[in-house]
């Protein structure tokens, strides 16, 4: 009987270490996968961030290549726009001079006679045409100076400039003789 309550000792002792052990085992298994699931739902929201930083980054960027190419469209078609408004106002500009000049032309044959009123408006285009072609050849002039100025410096291009009107000069007066 004393052999018999060695096992059973020996048994309960050996039942206990075994569910001790069981125990720890559980608990270490139960903290090991805590511990895992929480590294790993750490790299799970990692990995998460980095793919919605990096779409984020590719969306801007796309977003800045349209942005610019939408930028530059409304800008060439904002200028295209821009030139045709200048070209309309200046036809318009253009048309009321001559209804105007019609007009000038009319009142001036109708209180001075056909004759008087005509060559008046004649000589009054005649001056407007000879002050138009002195603005574009002055215009001409300064910017033949300005880019020789640039190209050769401001001494020789203000020589080569002055030498240049000077021919022109002689070649206009030698056609007048």
């Amino acid at each position: 009987a004393g052999q018999d309550m060695v096992s059973r000792a020996g048994a309960v002792t050996v039942r206990k270490m075994v569910e001790t052990t069981k125990a720890l085992l559980q608990g270490l298994e139960g903290a090991l996968i805590l511990r895992a699931g929480f590294i790993a739902g750490c790299f799970h929201m990692w990995r998460c961030e980095t793919t919605l930083s990096r779409a984020g980054r590719l969306y801007q960027d796309e977003f800045l290549r349209h942005h610019n190419e939408w930028g530059s469209h409304l800008e060439q078609t904002r200028g295209h726009y821009e030139s045709e408004l200048q070209r309309l106002q200046r036809i318009a500009g253009e048309r009321k001079a001559k209804f105007g000049r019609q007009q000038e032309m009319v009142m001036d044959k109708w209180l001075k006679g056909d004759k008087v009123g005509l060559l008046t408006e004649v000589w009054r285009c005649w001056n407007q045409y000879a002050q138009t072609q002195k603005g574009i050849k002055s215009r001409r002039e300064k910017t033949e100076l300005m880019v020789n100025e640039w190209y050769q410096g401001k001494a020789k291009g203000a020589a080569t400039s002055g030498f240049h009107a000077w021919h022109n000069l002689a070649v206009h007066e030698k056609m007048l003789r």
